[in-house]
């Protein structure tokens, strides 16, 4: 169909479109050239046209091509066509013109979702991840007079002299049909006028005969208040809905998406709350986008402080730790490039454990026996100690039960191995994360038990991104042509974050100490500059494989401050005994906390890299986990924008309250541990905004520079000079 409704389009121009939309959808039988009927002499000379005609015979296979007007009433006519038919258009009419809106609605894009962790408040006060922007549909001039087109029988029937919409993005729809209507009957245009929604009611008289027209609603509030203000509902057309509801006769087009209704133009209705207090998605802790005014424009971004707490450690990660804390299985692996600083990504060694510890190996030996099918016949690990360790204890599971048979085969082996079909192939990792290699072993599986052989998958520790990850894995390893399932079975969950080198906090300090150690050469030699060569030799070398921070060395001597934990860590059971605690179990808790924060799969905490929206971190999380080991945690596991207060100025004072307790007890080793800490990001907050950068507002960084004056430049002159840096930096 193709519509227009103030002046015809030339045969050659509109052929040269249609040309091009038939190539896409050649499958089209007809053509519609729909427009007002004072328009009707200019649409039979566009169907006549021979520029038209010959491009639409080289692009399509058109039956007929169907000149139709509609008058005042909006009542269609058939004028002409190329053959002859029993088709009545004005039967047709409510149809097309009803799938054309929602056409227009979903190719308009005003259907509006917001992002994983955020939903909207609207004007009128209700919450939902959704809403309706009727007026989209309506920027352009041809979409505003197609759904005027629609509204000419409704606006005929009763007098007005002026027509109210709820926001000016609807207006140029009022407009066409003034147009309109003068066109076809002389009818003087009525006065436009916005009333500006739930916002703006209470400002505008509804006196005189009018019409109103809103242009999308969810609830039908906005529709209600306009009957109690004296506008009946039979003076109103809501243009667009979405409900739960059935939509009544004042409503233009229901997009409602109900039963079977298998059209994509349709929209399935989603959850709205009344308010904040009765909203679920504010009580999940999901940031609200407000929207104000008629157009429903986002009110300026204001990001939430998060306060960590215990709850944010789940089950399954309590679990993990309290089974492996202090047995050295959780480490920060080095890079084995030594031209480039180290590397660090959390890293899980159980193998020591499966063999030598014994509460570790009968929870291996425990799911073992639960698990193994009575068939079992090949075993087959992968090519690590955790996979051989768990292999063996399986074999000897196999042999005790009589399975005298059974074969132990790496999976390095399988390339010469033959079919297996008497029995069950029990693939066996101790550890995995994305499943890859779980996944390449599967298809080669799957060929060699074509005859007749079964599998099994048996994981020590699984240790993925989020729970989607974990399920998509168990999907695609256990999918069977015939619909059912091979097994699979685990006995750890451990979710981290995946490696990036963008987000490598001792990258990001490696570079920060290579500015600060050019900076020093130009200084007057204090101490500082051999110091921080030495640390950032440290960070060129492999730590120790438990390691990850650095030990706050201020530069004056050889002592420096370990970085230890307290006992009754609130991430972790209490009774725990963390004296032995290493850095890497500390970190490793931390940054999962906060990636779970981030990516959860119902965006619970909504940490979210989204300038102006989501949380930051709470100064007061740093008042409350005051150890300087969890203190450097927090700021190598933070992003660069949840560690960002420079746009919010209490909580930059709070922040700058924090550093300055730290830097002026430097010499503390329980209250000032992590002055050091705290100032190197900072200088990567004014040098790179980074991955545990902290930014402050000028007030912020003037409360720092006073701290700064309690530090002795003699006995800490790395701490001393590295403050310094922090305000040479910023000019």
């Amino acid at each position: 169909m193709v519509f227009f409704a103030t002046r015809s389009p030339g045969g050659l121009d509109l052929g040269d479109q249609l040309k091009e939309h038939f190539k896409r959808v050649a499958e089209a039988e007809e053509l519609w050239l729909v427009a007002p009927h004072s328009l009707a002499d200019d649409l039979q000379n566009l169907a006549a046209s021979r520029d038209m005609d010959d491009r639409l015979r080289k692009a399509s296979a058109l039956a007929t091509t169907r000149c139709i007007t509609f008058d005042e009433s909006g009542m269609w006519t058939l004028l002409a066509e190329s053959r002859e038919s029993d088709l009545r258009v004005d039967l047709a009419q409510a149809m097309v013109q009803q799938a054309g809106l929602r056409l227009l609605f979903r190719e308009t894009g005003a259907l509006m979702t917001a992002h994983a962790g955020l939903h909207f408040g609207k004007p009128s006060g209700k919450h939902s991840t959704h809403f309706l922007r009727g007026g989209a549909v309506a920027e352009r001039s041809v979409h505003a007079h197609f759904v005027a087109a629609s509204l000419l029988k409704w606006a005929g029937e009763t007098p007005y002299d002026r027509l109210w919409v709820d926001t000016s993005a609807i207006a140029s729809v009022a407009y066409a049909l003034n147009q309109m209507r003068f066109a076809l009957s002389s009818t003087l245009p009525a006065v436009v006028d916005t009333f500006g929604g739930h916002d703006g009611m209470d400002d505008v008289s509804f006196a005189g005969p009018g019409l109103a027209l809103i242009s999308a609603t969810t609830s039908g509030g906005l529709s209600k208040k306009l009957v109690e203000r004296g506008v009946p509902s039979e003076r109103q057309r809501t243009l667009f809905y979405v409900g739960e509801q059935y939509a009544d006769s004042t409503v233009l087009c229901d997009l409602t998406a109900r039963g079977d209704d298998a059209d994509a133009d349709f929209i399935a209705p989603f959850k709205t709350f009344d308010d904040s207090h009765s909203c679920d998605l504010c009580n999940n802790g999901q940031n609200v986008v407000l929207l104000q005014g008629d157009s429903f424009t986002p009110v300026p971004g204001h990001a939430s402080p998060l306060q960590l707490k215990g709850e944010y450690s789940d089950a399954a990660h309590r679990t993990f730790v309290q089974e492996f804390l202090g047995k050295r299985a959780i480490s920060l692996r080095a890079s084995d490039d030594k031209s480039k600083p180290t590397v660090r990504s959390l890293s899980l060694h159980f193998h020591h454990l499966v063999t030598g510890d014994p509460v570790v190996r009968k929870k291996v030996e425990d799911r073992l026996a639960a698990f193994l099918p009575f068939k079992s016949r090949y075993l087959i690990h992968l090519d690590d100690p955790e996979s051989s360790a768990i292999g063996e204890i399986a074999r000897d599971l196999c042999h005790a039960r009589g399975l005298a048979d059974v074969e132990l085969i790496s999976s390095s082996e399988l390339a010469t191995t033959g079919t297996m079909q008497d029995g069950v192939a029990v693939v066996i990792a101790g550890i995995t994360a994305t499943g890859r290699e779980l996944l390449n072993i599967s298809r080669e599986l799957r060929k060699l038990i074509a005859d007749g052989g079964d599998l099994a998958y048996f994981v020590g520790c699984v240790r993925t991104s989020d729970l989607r990850t974990l399920r998509d894995l168990q999907t695609n390893l256990t999918f069977k042509p015939d619909k059912s399932r091979y097994a699979f079975a685990h006995i750890w969950y451990a979710q981290a974050e995946p490696y990036s080198a963008a987000n490598d906090p001792w990258l990001a300090e490696s570079r920060v100490l290579g500015a600060f150690e050019d900076w020093l050469r130009g200084e007057p030699d204090n101490g500082a500059l051999d110091a921080v060569i030495a640390r950032r030799d440290v960070l060129t070398n492999p730590l120790g494989a438990f390691e990850g921070f650095v030990p706050s060395n201020l530069g004056a001597s050889d002592d420096h401050f370990e970085l230890r934990l307290n006992p009754n860590f609130a991430l972790w059971d209490a009774g725990l005994d963390t004296k032995e605690a290493t850095h890497a179990e500390v970190y490793f808790t931390l940054s999962t906390v906060l990636h779970r924060s981030r990516y959860s799969a119902d965006g619970r905490y909504s940490l979210f890299e989204q300038p102006g929206f989501g949380h930051v971190l709470a100064p007061t999380n740093f008042d409350r986990f005051n150890d300087p080991v969890i203190q450097a945690a927090l700021l190598r596991g933070a992003r660069g924008t949840e560690l960002r207060f420079i746009e919010l100025p209490p909580l930059s004072s709070r922040m700058a309250e924090v550093i300055a307790a730290s830097v002026r007890d430097w010499a503390d080793e329980e209250r000032g541990g992590a002055a050091l800490e705290f100032t190197l990001s900072l200088i990567r907050g004014v040098r790179e905004d980074t991955a545990g950068a902290i930014r402050l507002d000028e007030r912020g960084y003037e409360v720092v520079r006073e701290a700064a004056k309690s530090v002795d430049e003699g006995e800490a002159p790395v701490l001393a000079r590295a403050l310094q840096f922090v305000e040479a930096s910023r000019l």
